[in-house]
């Protein structure tokens, strides 16, 4: 039995019950059923406590207040028991049966199984014996090493004898000692993921490394060499066959380089992206997930797993490649809960599980983590020498941009936080630079630099691409940064040759280039369209626009439904599908989960078009994600791949949300905004009566300055425009041009006092 977080007692008393009924009958001497409950603890995480069956079963073979009352012959009903942990469980089950516990291996007790794994060809086991014992030397200081990510057990005993399998099987192809190359590349296969550990410089103070003559193995061992090795497929395996594949990544860069650098020639690989959606957590979605997998395994189909936390423990046994042959043919336990079915693996099948790198280091369970080959892999993992030239400059030039000097006259000065990249570009993280020169270099089709003007054309390029996601007050406080001598110049590219001033203007411009069906992704820190909002898009774009909110579906069904509709419809005509999502901050997940589903869901569509001859049509999907402003950022962006990613601080134009655009306010002082009292404000206007309190807090004002009354009420006028902004805003339309220029002051102020009630209330 499979033990999960999933388990119940059920499932735990009737694997006891199929044993009772296999032994019934039979005589105790020389016949014994036995129930196995592999990786026992994971079942102390279920909420459901089904451990607690154990007690009577094992204590007289019975189930206790589950049992039905009907046991006879308690001799039959007394089954062996093993139960396999990878750590302790409490005293109360313990205590109830024989403890074997296995602690490290020493050195000696590695080199016995490293000499059992060799010993089924003696001429192989005879070139490898002087290497095995610093082997296992180096595999316990890896073990013991201080830099362990939360003391836990990242590297274990099965990337041992992995390795070991691995430098046999070279010999025996080579019928020789393995050379330098195939040591290097058999370590980084099998101790690779983990940060601040260089397993090689290890293994090379106890293993002495051969230089490489006439090497017959042609071995890459590059991040991408090694992922190429692993899922090289062959219908003749050998008994070393590679474990499947755990990619350690950020922000799923390892999805977008597997779909276009590993699966390219691959026979229709399948991507299983887990729901965030909040009823998809359930038992019925686990269950179709795992008959996806099933079908994979046995046609011979490439699988790659994300965000499926919950279905990993029914794949132990497959992880494990621990086989049952017959017929000819491979099978290998699945199971979920009570529920386990034979499943047959064809010899091509190949499994990739990408999770975030923090994810692994502390949630994932260290029997998941040992039993996969492990890698880092990041869009930094894949760049040329010219490449990652050009990304340190990228690099170095976000730092400028984003790096403010402030003048410290004040001790508070002193103690500020610095901005951050962060705080400069919406989405912004470490491997956003290497994301977005690879997406340069990928459609330009310059993935080999020859010349120094292909580099200056990819660099210019790819600052203007993370411009798009430049915040505009990082843009206005350029003045002040490390790049001042290139202010203006960005000023100008920014708000003149960029789109930003509003949604409808962005996709007005983007979406007249003619580029076939986009994936846009849009963040802002303003409130999001409302349905009078995107009739206005409409109109703008002169395109047919829909709009949804990511949080209006439950399942996965209900948003693919609803997406597929709108790239199924039959007309001819072009569209705009707008998704938006609230507090992107904490939804991160289901926006990448639901961008999946939408390229998929395009993706089938148009391929369904093209077979049924109709008409290309060009069908937008645009993101609109909502993000508190929070200091250093709240949400990863740049995700590579087909998705063109901007950041539009106020969605409406700027004369629909009543406030001036920033561009008004470049060179002007801040008391010429709001310092200035006209005398065409108040023509039709009157100072509301104040109420008792406030004329007693007046008349206690001491005397001031003239200057002083003027700026007390200036004040007080501002704050009756601000409760008269519904009177304004129906004036506005008739207003002249002339007349709103001299307002601006009065108006300004207005509109600061309500943008920031309009902020504060969406906090909350």
């Amino acid at each position: 039995y499979q033990c999960s977080p999933l388990s119940t007692a059920d499932g735990i008393i009737s694997t006891f019950s199929q044993c009772q009924r296999m032994q019934k009958d039979n005589d105790l001497e020389k016949f014994v059923a036995c129930v196995v409950l592999d990786e026992v603890g994971l079942a102390e995480d279920s909420p459901r406590l089904p451990l607690k069956a154990l007690h009577p079963l094992l204590d007289d073979g019975t189930a206790g207040a589950e049992s039905d009352g009907n046991e006879e012959g308690i001799a039959s009903n007394r089954v062996a028991f093993v139960g396999i942990s990878n750590w302790a469980l409490d005293p109360a089950k313990m205590n109830r049966g024989i403890l074997v516990q296995r602690e490290v291996p020493s050195s000696d007790e590695l080199k016995v199984s490293a000499f059992g794994i060799c010993s089924t060809d003696e001429p192989t086991h005879f070139l490898l014996r002087s290497f095995i014992p610093g082997m296992a030397k180096a595999y316990l200081e890896i073990y013991s090493n201080p830099d362990r990510k939360e003391d836990r057990e990242f590297f274990g005993l099965r990337d041992f004898y992995s390795l070991i399998k691995m430098i046999f099987s070279f010999c025996k192809k080579t019928k020789k000692r393995p050379s330098a190359n195939q040591l290097i590349h058999a370590i980084r296969r099998n101790f690779g993921g983990l940060d601040g550990i260089d397993p090689v410089q290890i293994f090379q103070k106890h293993v002495s490394f051969e230089a490489d003559v006439g090497d017959a193995l042609d071995l890459d061992s590059s991040p991408p060499g090694l992922i190429r090795a692993n899922l090289k497929k062959t219908e003749q395996q050998d008994s070393e066959e590679s474990r499947y594949l755990l990619l350690l990544t950020e922000n799923y860069a390892a999805l977008t380089i597997v779909r276009q650098r590993f699966l390219v020639g691959d026979e229709d690989p399948v991507i299983i992206f887990g729901s965030s959606f909040s009823k998809d957590q359930e038992y019925t979605q686990i269950c179709r997930n795992i008959n996806r997998v099933k079908v994979c395994m046995a046609t011979g189909r490439t699988v790659v797993l994300l965000n499926l936390d919950k279905l990993y423990e029914s794949l132990y046994d497959a992880l494990n490649q621990y086989y049952v042959y017959h017929g000819g043919q491979r099978f290998v336990d699945l199971g979920l809960g009570s529920h386990r079915v034979k499943c047959q693996v064809h010899k091509k099948f190949r499994l990739i599980l990408i999770a975030d790198r923090e994810a692994v280091y502390k949630d994932f369970p260290i029997p998941l983590i040992n039993r996969m080959e492990k890698h880092f892999l990041a869009m930094s993992s894949i760049l040329t020498h010219q490449q990652q030239r050009i990304v340190e400059e990228i690099t170095a030039w976000v730092d400028g941009f984003s790096n403010v000097n402030r003048p410290n006259f004040r001790e508070e000065d002193r103690k500020r936080v610095p901005f951050k990249p962060g705080d400069a570009f919406v989405g912004y993280h470490p491997d956003a630079a290497a994301t977005v020169v690879l997406r340069v270099c990928r459609s330009l089709g310059e993935w080999y630099l020859d010349d120094e003007e292909t580099e200056e054309r990819i660099f210019a390029e790819s600052y203007r691409t993370i411009l798009q996601c430049a915040a505009p007050d990082a843009v206005a406080r350029l003045q002040a940064s490390d790049l001042r001598d290139k202010a203006s110049d960005l000023w100008d590219e920014y708000f003149k040759e960029q789109s930003h001033s509003s949604l409808a203007d962005y996709l007005y411009t983007e979406l007249r280039k003619g580029e076939g069906s986009q994936f846009i992704q849009v963040t802002t820190h303003s409130r999001l369209l409302s349905g009078e909002n995107v009739l206005q898009i409409e109109k703008r774009i002169g395109i047919s626009t829909q709009f949804m909110s990511l949080q209006q579906f439950d399942t996965e069904q209900q948003f693919c439904a609803r997406v597929r509709e709108f790239y199924s419809q039959a007309n001819d005509l072009d569209g705009v599908l707008i998704v938006l999502c609230e507090s992107g901050d904490v939804n991160g997940e289901l926006v990448a989960c639901a961008r999946y589903l939408v390229q998929e869901q395009r993706d089938d569509a148009f391929r369904k078009r093209q077979e049924d001859s109709m008409r290309k049509v060009s069908r937008h999907a645009v993101f609109v994600i909502h993000l508190p402003r929070i200091a250093g950022g709240c949400f990863v962006g740049f995700q590579g791949g087909s998705w063109t990613e901007v950041h539009i601080d106020d969605l409406r134009p700027a004369h629909q949300a009543k406030q001036l655009s920033i561009t008004s306010l470049d060179g002007r002082k801040l008391s010429s905004l709001l310092g200035k009292v006209t005398p065409e404000v108040n023509r039709n206007r009157s100072i509301p009566e104040t109420e008792p309190e406030e004329r007693m807090e007046q008349e206690m004002i001491p005397e001031r300055k003239p200057e002083v009354k003027s700026e007390l009420r200036m004040d007080v006028e501002a704050e009756m425009v601000v409760e008269d902004i519904e009177d304004m805003d129906t004036e506005e339309a008739a207003r002249d041009p002339q007349e709103e220029k001299e307002e601006v002051s009065i108006l300004s102020a207005a509109v600061l006092f309500r943008s920031c009630v309009h902020a504060a209330t969406s906090r909350l």
